[in-house]
Protein backbone atom coordinates (compact mmCIF):
# COMPACT_ATOMS: atom_id res chain seq x y z
CA UNK A 1 0.00 0.00 0.00
CA UNK A 2 2.76 2.71 0.87
CA UNK A 3 4.72 1.76 -2.54
CA UNK A 4 1.25 1.95 -4.13
CA UNK A 5 1.02 5.66 -2.81
CA UNK A 6 4.23 6.79 -3.32
CA UNK A 7 3.65 6.65 -6.88
CA UNK A 8 0.13 7.56 -7.49
CA UNK A 9 1.22 10.55 -5.40
CA UNK A 10 4.39 11.21 -7.34
CA UNK A 11 2.51 11.02 -10.77
CA UNK A 12 -0.12 13.25 -8.91
CA UNK A 13 2.34 15.89 -7.92
CA UNK A 14 4.56 15.94 -11.79
CA UNK A 15 0.41 17.09 -12.75
CA UNK A 16 -0.22 19.45 -10.24
CA UNK A 17 2.94 21.42 -10.63
CA UNK A 18 2.05 22.09 -13.87
CA UNK A 19 -1.45 23.36 -13.04
CA UNK A 20 -0.25 25.68 -10.55
CA UNK A 21 2.90 26.78 -12.36
CA UNK A 22 0.35 28.44 -15.38
CA UNK A 23 -2.43 29.34 -13.27
CA UNK A 24 -0.13 30.88 -10.62
CA UNK A 25 1.80 33.35 -13.49
CA UNK A 26 -0.89 33.47 -16.10
CA UNK A 27 -3.76 33.44 -13.77
CA UNK A 28 -5.16 30.90 -16.52
CA UNK A 29 -6.69 27.43 -15.78
CA UNK A 30 -5.28 24.97 -18.25
CA UNK A 31 -8.26 22.52 -19.05
CA UNK A 32 -5.70 21.26 -22.07
CA UNK A 33 -3.21 20.03 -19.58
CA UNK A 34 -4.43 16.21 -19.26
CA UNK A 35 -4.48 15.92 -22.84
CA UNK A 36 -1.28 16.71 -23.04
CA UNK A 37 -0.19 14.68 -20.62
CA UNK A 38 -2.36 11.68 -22.40
CA UNK A 39 -0.88 12.37 -25.75
CA UNK A 40 2.63 12.19 -24.79
CA UNK A 41 2.03 8.41 -24.01
CA UNK A 42 0.90 7.91 -27.63
CA UNK A 43 4.00 9.75 -29.07
CA UNK A 44 6.54 8.08 -26.71
CA UNK A 45 5.23 4.68 -27.77
CA UNK A 46 4.81 5.65 -31.33
CA UNK A 47 8.29 7.07 -32.00
CA UNK A 48 9.99 4.08 -30.07
CA UNK A 49 8.43 1.78 -32.28
CA UNK A 50 8.83 3.26 -35.67
CA UNK A 51 12.81 4.54 -35.29
CA UNK A 52 13.48 1.38 -32.89
CA UNK A 53 14.70 3.97 -29.80
CA UNK A 54 15.51 1.97 -26.68
CA UNK A 55 12.75 2.95 -24.35
CA UNK A 56 13.99 5.00 -22.19
CA UNK A 57 15.18 7.47 -24.54
CA UNK A 58 11.22 8.78 -24.80
CA UNK A 59 11.79 10.24 -21.26
CA UNK A 60 14.20 12.70 -22.54
CA UNK A 61 12.40 13.37 -25.58
CA UNK A 62 9.26 13.66 -23.91
CA UNK A 63 10.81 16.31 -21.94
CA UNK A 64 12.09 18.23 -25.22
CA UNK A 65 8.80 17.61 -26.79
CA UNK A 66 6.85 18.90 -24.05
CA UNK A 67 8.84 22.13 -23.84
CA UNK A 68 8.22 22.75 -27.76
CA UNK A 69 4.60 21.90 -27.48
CA UNK A 70 3.91 24.38 -24.43
CA UNK A 71 5.92 27.21 -26.21
CA UNK A 72 4.19 26.93 -29.56
CA UNK A 73 0.68 26.65 -27.56
CA UNK A 74 1.36 29.62 -25.84
CA UNK A 75 2.68 31.50 -29.22
CA UNK A 76 0.28 30.34 -31.12
CA UNK A 77 -2.94 30.11 -28.94
CA UNK A 78 -2.39 31.79 -25.74
CA UNK A 79 -0.66 34.77 -26.27
CA UNK A 80 -3.23 36.13 -29.07
CA UNK A 81 -5.18 36.44 -25.95
CA UNK A 82 -3.37 39.69 -24.14
CA UNK A 83 -6.34 41.97 -23.40
CA UNK A 84 -9.15 39.10 -23.40
CA UNK A 85 -10.76 37.98 -20.43
CA UNK A 86 -9.64 35.07 -18.27
CA UNK A 87 -12.42 33.42 -19.18
CA UNK A 88 -11.94 33.60 -22.52
CA UNK A 89 -8.40 31.95 -22.33
CA UNK A 90 -9.97 29.30 -20.09
CA UNK A 91 -12.25 28.37 -22.89
CA UNK A 92 -9.30 28.42 -25.48
CA UNK A 93 -7.84 25.76 -22.97
CA UNK A 94 -11.00 23.65 -23.37
CA UNK A 95 -11.40 23.62 -27.38
CA UNK A 96 -7.37 22.89 -27.51
CA UNK A 97 -8.02 19.76 -25.20
CA UNK A 98 -10.76 18.73 -26.99
CA UNK A 99 -8.96 19.10 -30.42
CA UNK A 100 -5.67 17.19 -28.48
CA UNK A 101 -8.18 14.33 -27.53
CA UNK A 102 -9.82 14.03 -31.04
CA UNK A 103 -6.30 14.02 -33.04
CA UNK A 104 -5.96 10.75 -30.19
CA UNK A 105 -8.82 9.42 -31.30
CA UNK A 106 -8.53 9.44 -34.86
CA UNK A 107 -4.49 8.71 -35.26
CA UNK A 108 -4.19 6.39 -33.02
CA UNK A 109 -8.02 4.81 -33.12
CA UNK A 110 -7.99 4.97 -29.37
CA UNK A 111 -6.08 2.03 -29.01
CA UNK A 112 -5.45 0.38 -25.50
CA UNK A 113 -2.30 -0.56 -25.31
CA UNK A 114 0.65 -1.82 -22.33
CA UNK A 115 3.91 -0.46 -23.59
CA UNK A 116 6.03 -1.51 -20.96
CA UNK A 117 4.88 -5.52 -22.09
CA UNK A 118 5.21 -4.73 -25.72
CA UNK A 119 8.53 -3.19 -25.07
CA UNK A 120 9.90 -5.56 -22.48
CA UNK A 121 11.01 -2.91 -20.40
CA UNK A 122 12.83 -4.00 -17.42
CA UNK A 123 10.45 -3.57 -14.25
CA UNK A 124 12.16 -5.29 -11.61
CA UNK A 125 10.91 -5.21 -8.33
CA UNK A 126 13.52 -3.68 -5.17
CA UNK A 127 12.52 -3.80 -1.45
CA UNK A 128 13.40 -0.22 -0.57
CA UNK A 129 12.68 -0.86 3.14
CA UNK A 130 10.99 -4.35 4.78
CA UNK A 131 7.32 -3.54 3.59
CA UNK A 132 7.85 -1.50 0.87
CA UNK A 133 8.64 -2.91 -2.58
CA UNK A 134 9.27 -0.18 -5.69
CA UNK A 135 9.54 -1.35 -8.73
CA UNK A 136 12.36 0.33 -11.54
CA UNK A 137 9.61 2.47 -13.15
CA UNK A 138 7.88 2.98 -10.14
CA UNK A 139 11.50 4.25 -8.41
CA UNK A 140 11.98 6.31 -11.37
CA UNK A 141 8.84 8.09 -11.21
CA UNK A 142 9.42 8.77 -7.06
CA UNK A 143 12.64 10.00 -7.92
CA UNK A 144 11.58 12.19 -10.94
CA UNK A 145 8.70 14.04 -8.92
CA UNK A 146 11.64 14.31 -6.01
CA UNK A 147 14.09 16.15 -8.71
CA UNK A 148 10.92 18.27 -10.08
CA UNK A 149 10.15 19.59 -6.79
CA UNK A 150 13.70 20.26 -5.63
CA UNK A 151 14.46 21.82 -9.43
CA UNK A 152 11.45 23.95 -9.03
CA UNK A 153 11.71 25.14 -5.53
CA UNK A 154 15.57 26.21 -6.26
CA UNK A 155 13.93 27.69 -9.66
CA UNK A 156 11.81 29.97 -8.08
CA UNK A 157 13.52 30.78 -5.47
CA UNK A 158 17.43 31.97 -6.76
CA UNK A 159 17.12 32.12 -10.31
CA UNK A 160 17.19 35.52 -11.99
CA UNK A 161 13.80 33.72 -14.47
CA UNK A 162 12.25 32.54 -11.49
CA UNK A 163 12.24 36.04 -9.28
CA UNK A 164 10.45 37.46 -12.74
CA UNK A 165 8.05 34.61 -12.79
CA UNK A 166 7.15 35.27 -9.06
CA UNK A 167 7.30 39.08 -9.97
CA UNK A 168 4.52 39.01 -12.99
CA UNK A 169 2.19 36.53 -10.96
CA UNK A 170 2.07 39.23 -8.52
CA UNK A 171 1.76 41.78 -10.44
CA UNK A 172 2.54 41.59 -14.50
CA UNK A 173 1.60 45.59 -15.04
CA UNK A 174 3.92 46.38 -12.70
CA UNK A 175 6.31 43.89 -13.47
CA UNK A 176 6.13 45.44 -17.30
CA UNK A 177 7.16 48.90 -16.16
CA UNK A 178 9.96 47.38 -14.51
CA UNK A 179 11.62 45.92 -17.73
CA UNK A 180 10.37 42.02 -17.47
CA UNK A 181 9.21 40.66 -20.89
CA UNK A 182 5.91 39.31 -19.88
CA UNK A 183 5.11 37.17 -22.80
CA UNK A 184 8.45 35.58 -22.12
CA UNK A 185 7.82 35.04 -18.52
CA UNK A 186 4.26 33.72 -19.40
CA UNK A 187 5.76 31.64 -22.41
CA UNK A 188 8.17 29.63 -19.55
CA UNK A 189 5.16 29.03 -17.49
CA UNK A 190 3.91 27.07 -20.29
CA UNK A 191 7.15 25.32 -21.45
CA UNK A 192 7.68 24.12 -17.77
CA UNK A 193 4.01 23.08 -17.33
CA UNK A 194 3.96 20.88 -20.52
CA UNK A 195 7.40 19.45 -20.61
CA UNK A 196 6.64 18.32 -17.21
CA UNK A 197 2.99 16.88 -18.09
CA UNK A 198 4.52 14.74 -21.16
CA UNK A 199 7.84 13.88 -19.20
CA UNK A 200 4.61 11.83 -16.53
CA UNK A 201 2.66 11.02 -19.59
CA UNK A 202 5.61 8.86 -20.93
CA UNK A 203 6.46 7.35 -17.46
CA UNK A 204 3.19 7.09 -16.47
CA UNK A 205 2.35 5.00 -19.72
CA UNK A 206 5.39 2.72 -19.07
CA UNK A 207 4.06 1.37 -16.34
CA UNK A 208 0.61 1.43 -17.04
CA UNK A 209 -1.72 1.36 -19.72
CA UNK A 210 -1.85 3.10 -22.44
CA UNK A 211 -5.52 4.64 -23.49
CA UNK A 212 -7.35 8.30 -23.87
CA UNK A 213 -8.66 7.67 -20.24
CA UNK A 214 -5.07 8.85 -19.12
CA UNK A 215 -6.81 12.39 -19.53
CA UNK A 216 -8.92 11.25 -16.58
CA UNK A 217 -5.90 10.84 -14.10
CA UNK A 218 -4.27 13.97 -15.08
CA UNK A 219 -8.20 15.96 -13.74
CA UNK A 220 -7.06 14.24 -10.79
CA UNK A 221 -4.01 15.98 -11.03
CA UNK A 222 -5.78 19.25 -10.86
CA UNK A 223 -7.85 18.31 -7.53
CA UNK A 224 -4.78 17.88 -6.01
CA UNK A 225 -3.81 21.36 -7.22
CA UNK A 226 -7.27 22.27 -5.76
CA UNK A 227 -6.90 21.23 -2.87
CA UNK A 228 -3.25 22.13 -2.17
CA UNK A 229 -4.30 25.63 -3.45
CA UNK A 230 -3.86 26.55 -7.09
CA UNK A 231 -1.21 29.41 -6.21
CA UNK A 232 0.87 27.24 -3.87
CA UNK A 233 3.49 25.05 -4.54
CA UNK A 234 4.35 24.19 -0.94
CA UNK A 235 0.61 22.40 -1.09
CA UNK A 236 0.87 20.07 -4.13
CA UNK A 237 2.90 17.04 -1.81
CA UNK A 238 0.62 17.51 0.94
CA UNK A 239 -2.07 17.37 -1.15
CA UNK A 240 -1.35 14.70 -3.62
CA UNK A 241 -0.05 12.29 -1.03
CA UNK A 242 -3.09 12.84 1.18
CA UNK A 243 -5.69 12.24 -2.28
CA UNK A 244 -3.63 9.15 -3.50
CA UNK A 245 -3.85 7.68 0.01
CA UNK A 246 -7.89 8.21 1.22
CA UNK A 247 -7.90 6.98 -2.81
CA UNK A 248 -6.03 3.94 -2.86
CA UNK A 249 -7.62 3.09 0.73
CA UNK A 250 -11.32 3.27 -0.84
CA UNK A 251 -10.43 1.35 -3.63
CA UNK A 252 -8.57 -1.10 -1.02
CA UNK A 253 -11.06 -1.29 1.54
CA UNK A 254 -14.12 -0.05 -0.33
CA UNK A 255 -15.25 0.49 -4.14
CA UNK A 256 -13.17 0.79 -7.22
CA UNK A 257 -15.81 3.09 -8.73
CA UNK A 258 -15.95 4.83 -5.38
CA UNK A 259 -12.42 5.42 -5.81
CA UNK A 260 -12.29 7.33 -9.26
CA UNK A 261 -14.57 9.94 -7.33
CA UNK A 262 -12.72 10.56 -4.23
CA UNK A 263 -10.42 13.13 -5.65
CA UNK A 264 -13.24 15.54 -6.52
CA UNK A 265 -14.98 14.42 -3.47
CA UNK A 266 -12.12 15.86 -1.58
CA UNK A 267 -11.65 19.18 -3.76
CA UNK A 268 -15.52 19.94 -2.87
CA UNK A 269 -15.18 19.41 1.05
CA UNK A 270 -12.15 21.65 0.51
CA UNK A 271 -13.66 24.53 -1.26
CA UNK A 272 -16.39 24.40 0.85
CA UNK A 273 -14.11 25.14 3.89
CA UNK A 274 -10.95 27.04 2.26
CA UNK A 275 -12.10 28.00 -1.28
CA UNK A 276 -8.63 28.84 -2.06
CA UNK A 277 -7.20 25.26 -0.90
CA UNK A 278 -5.14 24.48 1.92
CA UNK A 279 -1.84 26.37 1.30
CA UNK A 280 -3.26 28.56 -1.26
CA UNK A 281 -3.50 32.48 -0.91
CA UNK A 282 -6.90 33.79 0.50
CA UNK A 283 -8.34 35.89 -1.71
CA UNK A 284 -11.10 38.02 -2.25
CA UNK A 285 -14.05 36.19 -3.63
CA UNK A 286 -17.24 36.66 -4.69
CA UNK A 287 -20.31 35.52 -3.05
CA UNK A 288 -23.39 34.48 -4.49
Amino acid sequence: MIAAILSLSAIYVMLAVGFVIVYRTSHVLNFAHGDVFMVSGYLGFALITTISLPPYWALPVSLAGGAISGLLIYAVLMAPMAGHSIFAAVLVTIALGMAIRGLALVGFKGQVTYPGRILSIEDAPYTIVPGVTLTTIEILIVLSAIVVMVALTLFFRYSPWGIRMRAASQDPRLAAYRGINIHAVFAGAWVIASAVAMYAGTLYSFSKQLSPSLSDVALRGLAVALVGGMDSMKGVVPAAIAVAAIELLVQRYGSPQMAEAIPFLIVLLVLLIRPWGLFGTKEMIDRI
